[in-house]
């Protein structure tokens, strides 16, 4: 599927596409800061997500999560 989104300064395509921008949460808290890789482990996670609109992200959006080794 093609979607064609121009934004340039108040001019905008129209194409009958809604086209949404977001902040990226930032995670506050964890109730654990890490665990071995053969062990389950239920993460709770306390989340910051900004100035999103909670409604429409639950309604459309698709929640994963992706975990890194390491610290950063």
């Amino acid at each position: 599927m093609y979607i064609d989104a121009l934004v340039w300064g108040d001019q905008f395509t129209q194409n009958q596409v809604e086209v949404f921008y977001y902040d990226d949460p930032a995670l506050k808290q964890a109730n654990i800061a890490e665990s071995p890789a053969n062990l389950q482990s239920q993460l709770l996670l306390t989340v910051d997500f900004k100035n999103n609109d909670l409604g429409r992200l639950t309604r459309l959006g698709d929640a994963k999560c992706r975990f890194t080794a390491g610290h950063k």
